[in-house]
């Protein structure tokens, strides 16, 4: 049986880290499979990534990088995501694994003119979402937990925009039938999302918002890790 690749763009707060796992972790746990049908691979530390046939599917996770600075790490795993579209794998790009995703194809990724969005949003389907292999059977608005500065400004030319919230324009788009990106964080929980609140606390009131408020009001959900689970179940030919 393939095991299922998680790309490994970055890494939590040492603190966090220590206390609730690092983001492959929070995606397994969300996820509901066994770690052992997991391979992680840390392409942040030079690691080399499986060949696509080798592999049922991937994860690409969140970071702490921005994809428009262009990370030295970052180039051998743009070339990878191109290879994986060829070989129409089933990819799920998360937060920067998004951004990473719409880059490698052709997007543009930069600083969201709206601002930060963290917390938990209403996350909008359009007519696209009919039939799509992963969002088809939710319904057409989801909340769901979001934490980012950057966004995809332009999405690929042959991309499907499938959802947007009030603070991004594009919050999924499917390439091809079976990769997508979500801006949405589907594996985090409020419990960390109050963490990473707390930590953008000097950007979120130069910008105006209320750190506070976005803590009160964040609401654990249960639609990110159905649509997780729902991933897996497509990279295992689930259809």
């Amino acid at each position: 049986m393939k095991p299922l690749l998680i790309v490994k763009t970055g890494h939590t707060f040492e603190d966090l880290k220590t206390e609730a796992g690092d983001f492959e972790d929070w995606v397994i746990t969300a996820m509901e499979i066994d770690p052992s049908r997991a391979l992680i691979v840390d392409i942040t530390r030079g690691k080399h990534l499986p060949q696509p046939s080798e592999i049922s599917g991937a994860v690409i996770t969140g970071s702490h990088d921005n994809v428009s600075e262009s990370p030295s790490w970052m180039e051998d795993g743009l070339q990878w995501i191109r290879e994986a579209l060829n070989a129409e794998l089933p990819v799920l790009g998360i937060c920067f694994g998004h951004q990473m995703l719409a880059h490698a194809a052709g997007g543009r990724v930069g600083f969201n003119p709206r601002g930060m969005e963290i917390g938990t949003t209403a996350v909008r389907f359009n007519r696209h979402k009919k039939g799509d292999l992963l969002f088809g059977t939710f319904d057409d608005e989801l909340i769901l937990a979001v934490s980012h500065r950057q966004t995809v400004l332009r999405l690929p030319e042959n991309a499907f925009h499938l959802a947007e919230s009030d603070r991004d324009r594009n919050q999924v788009f499917r390439l091809g039938k079976v990769a997508w990106g979500v801006q949405f964080h589907p594996e985090m929980n409020c419990r960390l999302l109050r963490v990473y609140i707390e930590n953008d606390r000097k950007i979120l009131l130069r910008e105006g918002q209320n750190p506070d408020l976005l803590k009160e009001t964040c609401v654990d959900s249960r639609s990110g890790s159905k649509i997780l689970k729902r991933f897996f179940d497509i990279t295992q030919g689930v259809r």
